[in-house]
C-alpha cells in the first residue's frame, strides 16, 4: 500500500507477483499448482528467492490479519 501512496506502480505490481510467486509456491508443495513459483520465472528473474521459503509445519496455524 505504501508503495501505491507514493506513486510508485511499477514496485506495488512486483510486490504483487511476489505474493503470487510465494502462494504458487506453497500450492506447489500441496501438489495442487504444476509449477510452484517457476511459473513467474518470465515476468522476473529473482522470483527464485521465493523457492527458498522453509517448511514450517507450525505457520499453519498461524493467521494474519490486516
Amino acid at each position: 500500500k505504501i508503495h501505491v501512496k507514493n506513486g510508485d506502480f511499477s514496485e506495488a505490481a512486483m510486490c504483487y507477483v511476489h505474493v503470487a510467486a510465494l502462494v504458487a509456491e506453497f500450492l506447489h508443495r500441496k501438489k495442487l499448482f504444476p509449477n510452484g513459483c517457476s511459473a513467474f520465472k518470465k515476468i522476473t528473474p529473482n522470483i527464485d528467492e521465493e523457492g527458498a521459503m522453509k517448511e514450517d509445519a507450525g505457520m499453519m496455524d498461524v493467521h494474519y490479519s490486516e
